[in-house]
């Protein structure tokens, strides 16, 4: 991950705040992907500013078709971990394969 942050994953106050992210510098041996910063990117300061809803997290899935999931799938998306796949940012939702540890409860 190229999210700056301390503990086992980037939370809310971890690694971002509202709606700004941080993000690590290219002299940091664990970023992934030296000269890459997620879009808008201030690279002066390393920070990206995203819409007050995402809280500050970047986007890191796609929302389900329409037609499919949110027509007739409406109660297991409900129960999708760490974020409903109704609410407004599920979309932030770090996927399974992307903690660097387990997965939050």
């Amino acid at each position: 991950m190229n999210i700056e942050y301390s503990g086992e994953y980037p939370t809310n106050g971890n690694g971002w705040i509202q709606a700004q992210l941080e993000q690590k510098k290219d002299t940091d041996n664990s970023k992934v992907y030296k000269g890459l910063y997620l879009l808008p990117a201030q690279v002066q300061n390393r920070k990206g500013s995203y819409n007050i809803y995402n809280e500050g997290s970047p986007c890191y899935r796609l929302r389900p078709r329409y037609n499919s999931e949110y027509m007739w799938n409406i109660p297991a998306l409900e129960k999708l971990k760490p974020i409903a796949g109704t609410a407004n940012n599920y979309h932030t939702s770090i996927p399974w394969f992307a903690y660097p540890g387990d997965m939050p409860r």
